[in-house]
């Protein structure tokens, strides 16, 4: 059995972009506040060519229950379930951009903290979810398919 997933195709810089910040590095593309403007830095670029990731993902499991009855019956019964999910994409040319940000007490570190200390919608999440352990995320990475080449996932399930 093979499922279609979600799009994994966002135009750069609209939905996520470098500086932005997030609660979960799983949804990137939900931010919790845009880039403070302008950033402490142009973004470096690193290009790559002919580039494919793969991933895959197994989950499984299996029981078995055996039974003697009175010396005149027995009986056994077993199962497995396995699921696989298998993911991979290509691209003929994929950069890199991200921000360099430096150690504690750098300038760039400052962009940070500005970022969480100037924004009203980030200090009012901060005074509600901090006291429940709850993180914030800066996004200081993106990778970019300038030339897509596809992607393909499908999972797969036994009993």
């Amino acid at each position: 059995m093979h499922r279609a997933v979600s799009s994994f195709q966002y135009a750069p810089d609209t939905l996520i972009c470098l500086g932005q910040l997030i609660t979960s590095p799983r949804q990137p593309y939900r931010r919790l506040a845009p880039p403070l403007l302008p950033l402490p830095s142009e973004p470096i670029i690193s290009p790559v060519t002919t580039w494919s990731f793969t991933s895959s993902e197994t989950n499984g499991g299996s029981a078995s229950v055996f039974a003697h009855f009175l010396q005149l019956f027995t009986a056994s019964v077993s199962g497995h379930a396995a699921r696989e999910l298998a993911q991979s994409w290509s691209a003929a040319r994929l950069e890199t951009r991200f921000l360099e940000l430096g150690p504690a007490g750098d300038s760039e570190n400052d962009y940070v903290r500005r970022s969480v200390s100037e924004v009203e919608s980030v200090c009012e999440w901060l005074k509600v979810n901090r006291r429940l352990g709850k993180t914030i995320y800066m996004v200081t990475g993106v990778k970019v398919a300038m030339q897509p080449g596809e992607a393909k996932s499908g999972v797969s399930r036994t009993a």
